[in-house]
């Protein structure tokens, strides 16, 4: 997990102008272990847009997999 998050860590720290680290508080990182848990992580992030309203649907969004 290291080595994918430090990467994408530096990346957005250097977009964001800021220091630190990502993965800490509400915006951890946890090991998807089987496909019973990799299908509803997959339902949550294609569905949160439209949660906080920023799409209407999964497929009108820019950040989902649809």
């Amino acid at each position: 997990m290291r080595s994918l998050n430090e990467p994408i860590a530096r990346k957005a720290n250097k977009q964001d102008k800021c220091k630190g680290h990502s993965w800490e508080g509400r915006f951890y990182s946890q090991a998807l272990l089987n496909k019973g848990t990799m299908l509803p992580c997959m339902v949550h992030v294609d569905l949160n847009p439209i949660r906080v309203d920023i799409a209407q649907t999964p497929g009108k969004s820019d950040f989902t997999s649809i």
